[in-house]
């Protein structure tokens, strides 16, 4: 027990104030000085004085930024004595060396910053998007948000060919044939991801047309970097949703076998698709969710960062492309087969049907 000099209260061995006066038992640890005869005029009065207050005396310092303050100027906050800054969550004058030194400071003093990882980057955009968007750099080519997008791509084809690449060549019989197939997989794939590039310019350019239309003041590359990482990300997020969604399938499966049976295949498969039908009903609602929260949340405060827009400008940049794209689905026109004679040779044509039903399949004789 510590007994406190001034008024006698008993505190814990590990006290810094005393409980019932707040006198400080020990003061923080500075480094050594060499006496300065100049130093030595100088009061005690003026040595421990208020931070705030420079003509009262000190009593008491910070448990956050370690400065000395009078009783006025600290507070009680989980049990010690914090100055009102730190109170409040300020950060005062100080006690700069708190503050996270961002990319930009790394790079003012020629300082290689460390490059997050894909999958940390993947869950900042999501879960920290202020963040993310308050560091990512708004300048730097095209560059950095293609190479994030074919990682992406990789991770994809490798999770959709090398199941399926393992699995043949396990198989004794066709496995040269199995292998020929994963094989045309991955390219279709690769190529599909490359034109997707294309794709990325394309919705890219139809967000900076309503960034424009809404006041945007930066230029194509910030709607390009914004649309980009976030798209990239969300798709890397619906993939680890799909994942889950086929482990809560395949525990459906696994119960419908137990409850019903491995015999008795009809009553499996009915207990199977009463299982299977509420697992999808229950994902599909937290996919629908999960896009309306990356909409209205993660791209609106890109859009707000990168494009300097109000939230009610951002909401409008996100919500138009969406509304384009849906428009442009139920525009585009049906193509029909039909069948036509003319000079004994039939022929078969494929044209657009705008605002008109046909029956697929008619044969028109002309």
């Amino acid at each position: 027990m510590i007994k406190c000099p001034k008024c006698g209260y008993e505190n814990k061995d590990d006290a810094l104030y005393c409980g019932m006066c707040y006198e400080p038992f020990r003061k923080k640890a500075e480094p050594p000085e060499f006496p300065d005869p100049e130093a030595e005029k100088v009061s005690s009065l003026q040595k421990d004085a208020c931070i705030n207050h420079p003509d009262r005396p000190a009593q008491g310092f910070c448990a956050v930024c370690q400065r000395d303050f009078c009783f006025e100027c600290l507070q009680e906050k989980d049990g010690r004595l914090v100055c009102n800054q730190c109170y409040a969550g300020a950060t005062p004058q100080g006690a700069r060396y708190r503050q996270k030194i961002t990319r930009d400071q790394y790079e003012q003093y020629g300082i290689i910053a460390p490059e997050k990882g894909f999958f940390r980057k993947c869950w900042e955009i999501v879960i920290y998007p202020r963040k993310f968007f308050a560091e990512l750099p708004q300048e730097g080519g095209f560059g950095a948000p293609i190479k994030f997008y074919i990682i992406a791509l990789g991770l994809l084809l490798a999770a959709i060919c090398m199941p399926t690449l393992i699995f043949s060549l396990n198989r004794p019989v066709g496995s040269s044939v199995a292998t020929i197939g994963v094989a045309i997989l991955f390219f279709v794939f690769s190529l599909v991801g490359l034109l997707g590039i294309l794709g990325l310019f394309i919705n890219a350019g139809i967000y900076h047309f309503f960034v424009k239309l809404f006041g945007g003041k930066k230029g194509y590359e910030q709607t390009f970097r914004v649309a980009t990482y976030t798209a990239v990300a969300s798709t890397v997020w619906t993939i680890g949703l799909y994942l889950l969604l086929l482990i809560f399938v395949g525990g459906d499966l696994l119960s419908a076998f137990l409850a019903a049976g491995a015999t008795r295949s009809p009553e499996v498969i009915l207990y199977f698709a009463g299982q299977f039908m509420s697992s999808l009903l229950f994902w599909t609602i937290i996919y629908v969710l999960f896009w309306l929260y990356v909409t209205f949340v993660v791209q609106v405060e890109g859009f707000k960062k990168f494009q300097v827009l109000t939230t009610v400008k951002a909401v409008g940049v996100v919500i138009c492309p969406v509304v384009f794209w849906a428009l442009f689905s139920f525009l585009i026109p049906k193509r029909e087969k039909v069948l036509y004679r003319k000079e004994h040779e039939i022929k078969q044509i494929h044209y657009q049907i705008e605002g008109y039903d046909v029956l697929p399949g008619v044969s028109a004789q002309i």
